[in-house]
């Protein structure tokens, strides 16, 4: 939010917008009309905390959801845009709708009847700016008495502050002498390429990774997304420069070795023209595998599955489990049962159950959609230009975990807070090239005032043989709380980039507010009892732990 506004004594450089506000936004499908009951509780332990963050730092706009929460749509809700987000949290600035929005208050929530009903419940509860046609009503809806002239002079008022703080009324802005050349410019390119880096995640590595040159006289790049630009993109996106595809970034990479390449499977399904299409797919698969020194299959996803809104699918964007479609998990299991050193790179943007590949892969990168240059990120890493860093931002379930139905939007048995088993890959997880070992975790105090923060400060060293960035982890635990909360949670990062035998002092805050229980009706309370401070590479739990090979180190903090 920062970077995109600036930090100008007088002009914001662009005008950030948090979305979409909020429990966005229920099945897809159905996300024009469903309602997502929500306890307060978990309002404000979970859905609203992020939103709360953003205007604490001082975001410029707030973007509504489609759906309706606790029977109000979003975009007119009285709860969250009055109560709580001006008048409890005290935001200044604009919220628009999402786009066509307040048509669906009629049109599919049939909260209201007629257009100029829907404008009206929309703007007398704060939503300045409609993303749509329907503020083509103000003036009816003002001639009918729906609205008052006070209304709109509000909603227009924050809007043209808006403005003004973009300079739009100015003869001249800081921000006007910046022209096309730096767009996609080399800087900004090796920007990209760095925050891709930071973002591959390897889930799985038997020690096959990084790939050693001077043994591989063939490699295998198999896949759907191996050579596709639209994978490397996601869904809203413009249009870069340049890219590098992971196929043309494993082939300029290793350039002594043989590089053989087919698409081995459809991205989501087969040809139902050709019954036999798909085993002459999978025997080229066969015969390419077995000529290879190692195999990179480059599986996942794209827009055209899990984009917004995609009018030809059954569920929308939404996947119908965690499985990759069929076609590629027949690809994974056809060339894991090969007898050849198998590395799955997975391209998608949400968590996947690899089924057979779990265990019968040799190595696994989640690579989301890595952008641009995404290809050339991905080589590096195999080839160990750098030391994998990345940790999951999301949990990686198993298909067969008992989730609650995704209609129930209780927290219950959900996210690494609340999960009753065991995850595939859980939140914060992420090997790497080398190894790292913590000292004694010092807090500064032993005992802690109700609404007081919390410093701590651990040691954190570079045991292996390669430089390599660590994500330190600091989470939370109350041991002694008189109402449920979270196996822990996580109140804090930092990375720090160490050398070999390298070490540095990690210095970590945790707010007061971290300290407080919520209550079933959502308010905060400070008990007294001890709490659990842990730091690490993960999450401190046993399952964590023991997929890293390695401890976290923990003290306990005493409040009066």
């Amino acid at each position: 939010m920062e970077g995109l506004q600036g930090d100008g004594p007088r002009y914001i450089k662009a005008a950030a917008c948090a979305k979409h506000f909020a429990v966005h936004s229920g099945p897809e499908k159905v996300r024009h009309e469903f309602d997502a009951q929500v306890t307060p509780r978990d309002m404000e332990e979970t859905y609203l905390r992020a939103f709360k963050k953003l205007v604490d730092c001082g975001v410029e706009g707030v973007m509504g959801a489609y759906n309706r929460t606790n029977g109000e749509p979003c975009c007119g809700s009285k709860t969250l845009l009055v109560d709580i987000l001006r008048g409890k949290w005290g935001f200044k600035g604009y919220v628009t709708s999402d786009c066509w929005a307040i048509s669906d208050f009629h049109l599919h929530h049939n909260v209201t009847v007629s257009a100029t009903d829907s404008v009206a419940l929309a703007l007398r509860n704060g939503c300045d700016l409609n993303c749509g046609n329907m503020y083509g009503y103000v003036l009816k809806a003002y001639q009918e008495g729906k609205i008052t002239e006070e209304m709109i002079r509000t909603s227009a008022a924050r809007l043209l502050t808006t403005r003004m703080k973009l300079g739009m009324f100015d003869k001249e802005t800081p921000f006007d002498q910046i022209g096309m050349e730096v767009v996609d410019c080399k800087e900004h390119q090796a920007i990209n390429e760095e925050i891709t880096r930071k973002s591959l995640v390897l889930l799985k590595n038997n020690g096959i990774l990084p790939l050693d040159k001077k043994k591989l006289k063939t490699i295998a790049v198999i896949g759907p997304n191996a050579n596709s630009i639209v994978a490397l993109e996601g869904n809203y996106h413009g249009t870069a420069n340049q890219y590098i595809t992971v196929l043309e970034g494993i082939r300029s990479e290793f350039q002594e070795a043989r590089v053989n390449y087919c698409e081995g499977s459809h991205l989501y399904e087969y040809k139902l023209e050709d019954p036999g299409y798909a085993g002459d797919r999978l025997a080229e698969v066969k015969a390419m595998t077995d000529q290879a020194d190692v195999v990179i299959l480059i599986t996942g996803m794209d827009e055209t599955i899990e984009g917004e809104e995609m009018p030809d699918k059954e569920l929308g964007g939404d996947k119908e489990d965690l499985y990759l479609p069929k076609c590629q998990s027949d690809l994974i299991k056809t060339a894991c049962e090969r007898n050849t050193l198998v590395v799955i790179v997975n391209l998608t943007g949400s968590a996947i159950d690899f089924d057979y590949g779990n265990e019968h892969a040799d190595g696994i990168i989640q690579a989301w959609y890595p952008g641009a240059l995404g290809g050339k990120a991905v080589a590096d890493l195999l080839a160990g230009n750098f030391s994998p860093s990345g940790r999951l931002p999301v949990t990686f379930y198993k298909n067969e975990n008992s989730l609650p139905a995704f209609t129930d939007y209780t927290m219950e048995g959900r996210t690494y807070k609340f999960l009753k088993e065991d995850p595939l890959f859980p939140f914060g997880y992420g090997l790497s090239y080398t190894e790292f070992e913590y000292g004694v975790l010092h807090l500064e105090q032993e005992e802690l005032e109700a609404g007081q923060p919390l410093r701590g400060i651990v040691r954190v060293k570079n045991t292996g043989t390669v430089s390599g960035d660590e994500v330190v982890q600091i989470y939370l635990k109350d041991l002694e709380a008189g109402t449920r909360v979270p196996h822990h949670k996580l109140c804090g990062i930092s990375r720090v980039s160490l050398e070999p035998s390298e070490e540095q002092e990690v210095s970590f805050t945790i707010d007061a507010e971290q300290f407080a229980v919520i209550l079933e009706d959502g308010t905060r309370m400070y008990e007294p009892g001890s709490f659990l401070v842990s730091t690490g590479g993960s999450q401190p739990d046993a399952y964590s732990r023991k997929l890293l090979g390695r401890e976290t180190v923990s003290a306990v903090i005493s409040m009066r």
